[in-house]
């Protein structure tokens, strides 16, 4: 029933000339044991969680076709042959933005060295803290999305009035004194499509270990105790980051490098 229902649900999208569908919590939710007898599957386990969803992904592909894009939230490797995007919210707000050397809990690139070139991530929690009171914070994220070679943004333009922390950042965008944060973005997207070859079809590589020399040593790594990573949970909260982010990329081909500062 469910795999007819959202086939049939992306189909009408398909006809009204969408570039793309998003099926919610696929790569999100584990599997529930299951031990009613009528399902005809094992009983409290087995692999019906995921054949399941291969099947019903196999009937969206068809139903909106090989040029339209299939997004679905989280990043879950058995759902990788039935979908070329994954919201990667919860990889993103996990810990600190690399390099920090001495943190307890960084973010590395690891989906990616895997699994470069079969799935893209895209996207990261954005609050309206990361332009104020400092628009470096919201540059750093979308540095990282970019040497993560994830598609830059995710951005909640409205938003609810009662979210905590608040993530509308529409107004704040469209403010002049973050002109200089929208030309970033707008440059890093930019680069992003001259770097497609390594970025969409190759793999990142171990990371270069930078030696940042400035006269003020408080600028080579900046601390926000109190920075919210995420909206899911009141005590995620913390963010540190370097002043220089960095990555390396092989080709596919395996014929070139890609480094990224």
């Amino acid at each position: 029933f469910w795999q007819t229902t959202i086939a049939e649900v992306t189909q009408k999208l398909a006809a009204l000339g969408v570039d793309g569908v998003y099926i919610d919590q696929i790569a999100a939710a584990g599997p529930r044991p299951c031990w009613d007898t009528s399902h005809n599957h094992t009983l409290g386990g087995g692999s019906h969680w995921v054949s399941g969803y291969a099947q019903m992904l196999q009937r969206v592909r068809e139903a909106v076709g090989g040029e339209r894009m299939i997004l679905t939230e989280s990043n879950a490797e058995p759902f990788m042959s039935g979908v070329n995007l994954f919201l990667t919210l919860v990889g993103f707000n996990a810990g600190d933005l690399p390099p920090v050397p001495n943190s307890p809990n960084l973010i590395v690139p690891a989906f990616q060295s895997i699994y470069g070139g079969y799935v893209l991530p895209v996207g990261a929690e954005f609050f309206q803290q990361d332009l104020v009171p400092d628009p470096d914070v919201f540059a750093a994220k979308i540095a990282t999305q970019f040497t993560f070679g994830a598609q830059l943004g995710w951005f909640s333009l409205g938003g609810r009035d009662n979210q905590n922390p608040a993530m509308g950042i529409f107004d704040l965008l469209m403010d002049q004194q973050f002109d200089a944060e929208v030309s970033y973005l707008r440059n890093l997207s930019d680069a992003k499509l001259v770097a497609r070859r390594w970025f969409n079809h190759g793999r990142v590589m171990r990371p270069l270990e930078l030696e940042v020399k400035t006269k003020d040593a408080d600028r080579s790594e900046t601390h926000l105790r109190n920075h919210p990573r995420s909206t899911s949970l009141n005590d995620n909260v913390g963010l540190a980051f370097g002043s220089v982010m960095s990555s390396v990329w092989l080709s596919a081909e395996k014929d070139s490098l890609l480094i990224v500062l």
